[in-house]
């Protein structure tokens, strides 16, 4: 499986380096627009068309102001792929924080998925805080389920999946886990399912 990461920031590196895709049998490709700006590291930073050349599923994980742009410029070759929307479009009037629309009207062929939103990126390079794996929410269609766990597995998570087109609710537990840091005053939070 390859895997594009689009982004170098902290959500980026986080996804391409610290959540040791590169470790888990996963060809991964950092994609940036400056790629002499990323910094060094196990997973060779190159430019956004170079790293979709190929790929399988593509990470979304640049600025939420960057994702219209971004998907007006690569939206075809999107076609066919799936799309893992890690971003959040914070400040957007009607509170919408997934990129689903936008993806649909500018690459309708691609498959789409949340996940690595409603997590804090400190959970991404400790994701076992406590001794025991996090999980992390993620929704996606039936079809796509078992290539996101396969992700979400890679980076050291369980995964908690939510069934398709939940991106609403997915939009909630961010709000809920950045609230939770706001009252704890602690980053390094994250989510864990208990089950019987």
């Amino acid at each position: 499986m390859r895997i594009a990461v689009i982004g170098a920031g902290k959500v980026g590196r986080g996804l391409a380096l610290a959540l040791a895709f590169h470790t888990a049998g996963l060809d991964v490709a950092l994609g940036t627009r400056d790629p002499a700006a990323a910094p060094d590291g196990p997973v060779e930073a190159v430019g956004i068309g170079d790293a979709l050349a190929g790929a399988d599923t593509v990470v979304l994980a640049v600025t939420g102001t960057a994702v219209d742009g971004l998907l007006a410029e690569h939206g075809a070759a999107l076609d066919g792929l799936l799309v893992v929307d890690a971003t959040n479009r914070a400040g957007r009037p009607d509170g919408v924080l997934h990129n689903a629309g936008a993806v649909a009207r500018h690459a309708p062929g691609a498959r789409y998925a949340r996940a690595f939103n409603s997590a804090g990126v400190e959970l991404f390079g400790r994701p076992d805080p406590d001794g025991a794996a996090a999980d992390l929410l993620f929704s996606a269609d039936e079809a796509d389920r078992a290539a996101v766990e396969r992700l979400i597995g890679a980076a050291g998570l369980r995964p908690a999946y939510l069934g398709p087109a939940s991106y609403a609710d997915l939009d909630a537990a961010l709000r809920l886990l950045v609230r939770l840091t706001a009252v704890s005053g602690r980053r390094h939070l994250g989510w864990r399912v208990v089950t019987e």
